[in-house]
């Protein structure tokens, strides 16, 4: 009997364990502060968070909540400047010192003042929006999502929360390609981790779709509809399927100026109008080039001036030779205060039209066939300037039938701001100077170009400009004579470099041409060697209680960057300059086809 009821008592237990089991998993959900969850918050400068005023939303893109935000102005969106250029389009560009905000394309600009509703064409149109342009907060400027959607296919929703802690919401789709969809067969749950335990989001309504990100066991990562990022049962949904989404450009109406065949260019240094009558001299051995870029023009002030050393006889002898001339433009113009005069004048647009109209003006005055633009003293907060003022003279130099070559920096995160992405469109002719890996400045000896950094600048500048046959590599016809002297017999006050090794020493260089550096080692019957890491030959030797060493550029080291040339499939070379190189290199540029 006794032991009956024991039973009886053992079931009645498990039972309830059961029930309570239940209990516990039917446990009410908890939720997060998803303004806090997202980072979308207002710090002040003693530290504390507090949340955003409903005036603002933030901006949901794939897969995560940007650092951008959404300015709401009668209920519409307008979206932070660098919002709308990071993610959207780079060619609108607000100029704080006219209070204008452009939008340019191929062939016009579009212009809207601040508090302004009426938008100007520079073809001399206009259209009443109906609306107002932009939005501000303190400074910053905010572009209406309405003005985006003309010029951009972008699809953008706003989303209001129905939650106090839940902020309100913009999703924006800007890019074509494939997407992993769900769709919720019931209301559920996005949960900061794949458990049932976790914290709810925001809750995911039935019908809606979600964005699978990943999927983890009986979970997906997904984005919900709103731009809330966690995790979601896969039993609340039906099988994710494919979402392709193509969303249409303008690239096709940006045409180019191409030559026929490789373009294999020579700069020819011109530094006083006289100089131009060395041409002959310059180019009486050379064999292979097919275009010859003198220095002509240089920024004078800050109102866009030029200097102008060009010479139409000149221009005259070339095209005899079967040459094409790509007249060159600096910005080394330097004011007494040390500043660039380049970045004054770019950043309006007073002077960034006197500078266009000067360069082409000279280019056809001249008649020469192409400008070759070499800016390489643009600071980084100019760079959103200087993207304008490569679409603006785009434009006067498709008009005019000029063939635009824009020289860069190889591509690294510091020289970014330069756009080489958007030149794709703009330039008829990306220019890669792959050279100067070491300089004066550099804190080690080293070789001008490497072959591994040149390789690197050609496949990074491919991958930029997506059309390898109008990307050009820049060449060298200069190697740099290092000296290493001994801390000891430093007598000069030079830095000392800390070399455990080899003993501190004071480091220095000096570009010379190939001919003089041959001579200099030869002289002292050191023998060069061939180093296959580099794709140079290297020369070291000792004279005077200090060490020299070179990386040497001659027809050995030409010929590999020729091969690696040939190997990427680029448009074309640029060597820099003439008079630097020797007899030994114009076959080997001849080779180049």
């Amino acid at each position: 009997m006794n032991k009956n009821i024991l039973v009886v008592t053992s079931a009645l237990a498990m039972t309830a364990c059961v029930v309570l089991s239940g209990c516990e998993k039917k446990q009410k959900d908890t939720y997060v502060d998803a303004y806090d969850y997202i980072g979308f918050m207002d710090k002040a400068e003693d530290g504390t968070q507090s949340r955003p005023s409903a005036d603002y939303a933030a901006l949901a893109v794939d897969g995560q909540f940007s650092k951008y935000r959404v300015l709401l102005e009668d209920g519409k969106p307008y979206l932070d400047i660098d919002g709308v250029k990071g993610y959207v389009d780079d060619r609108f560009y607000w100029e704080e010192t006219s209070n204008t905000l452009y939008f340019t394309n191929a062939s016009v600009t579009y212009t809207v003042k601040k508090d302004g509703t009426k938008l100007d064409c520079s073809d001399g149109s206009s259209e009443e929006l109906g609306y107002s342009a932009m939005a501000f907060d303190d400074d910053n400027c905010y572009v209406s999502m309405e003005l985006v959607d003309k010029f951009d296919d972008v699809d953008y929703t706003l989303y209001k929360s129905d939650s106090s802690n839940v902020p309100q919401t913009m999703r924006i789709g800007y890019a074509s390609g494939e997407y992993k969809r769900a769709k919720a067969t019931k209301e559920n749950g996005l949960r900061t981790g794949a458990d049932t335990s976790k914290a709810v989001i925001v809750k995911v309504k039935e019908g809606s779709t979600v964005t699978v990100l990943e999927e983890k066991d009986d979970w997906y990562k997904a984005q919900s509809e709103d731009g809330f990022v966690g995790y979601v049962d896969k039993k609340f949904y039906e099988d994710a399927f494919t979402d392709k989404v193509e969303r249409e450009n303008d690239d096709d109406t940006y045409t180019h100026n191409l030559m026929d065949g490789k373009v294999k260019l020579a700069w020819h240094q011109i530094t006083a109008f006289g100089a131009n009558d060395t041409f002959d001299d310059a180019t009486k051995d050379m064999k292979g080039i097919n275009v010859i870029c003198p220095t002509w023009y240089s920024i004078i002030d800050t109102e866009g001036n030029i200097q102008n050393l060009a010479s139409p006889a000149y221009v005259d002898w070339a095209h005899a030779k079967g040459l094409k001339v790509w007249a060159l433009a600096d910005d080394f113009g330097t004011a007494d205060d040390g500043t660039k005069f380049v970045n004054k004048v770019i950043v309006t647009r007073d002077g960034r039209k006197n500078l266009i109209d000067n360069l082409v003006k000279a280019v056809v005055g001249c008649g020469a066939d192409g400008l070759n633009l070499d800016y390489e003293y643009i600071g980084v907060n100019q760079g959103d300037s200087y993207r304008q003022f490569l679409r603006e003279l785009s434009i006067e130099c498709r008009k005019s039938n000029i063939v635009l070559s824009i020289n860069n920096y190889v591509p690294s995160d510091w020289s970014s701001y330069y756009g080489m992405d958007q030149q794709r469109l703009l330039a008829d002719y990306v220019v890669v100077m792959s050279y100067d890996e070491h300089t004066n400045a550099s804190k080690e000896s080293g070789p001008v170009a490497s072959i591994p950094f040149v390789e690197k600048a050609m496949k990074d500048s491919v991958e930029n400009v997506k059309d390898s046959s109008r990307v050009i590599m820049g060449i060298p016809f200069y190697t740099r004579v290092w000296k290493e002297t001994p801390e000891q017999f430093v007598t000069d006050g030079s830095e000392i470099i800390e070399d455990s090794v080899n003993g501190n020493y004071a480091l220095s260089s000096e570009a010379v041409s190939m001919d003089v550096a041959k001579s200099s080692y030869t002289a002292m019957n050191a023998e060069p060697v061939w180093n296959e890491e580099t794709g140079c030959n290297f020369v070291y030797y000792e004279y005077n209680n200090t060490r020299y060493l070179m990386w040497l550029e001659d027809k050995d080291s030409i010929k590999r960057k020729i091969e690696l040339a040939n190997e990427y499939e680029v448009g074309g070379i640029a060597c820099w300059k003439l008079t630097m190189e020797n007899a030994d290199v114009w076959p080997v540029i001849e080779s180049f086809k």
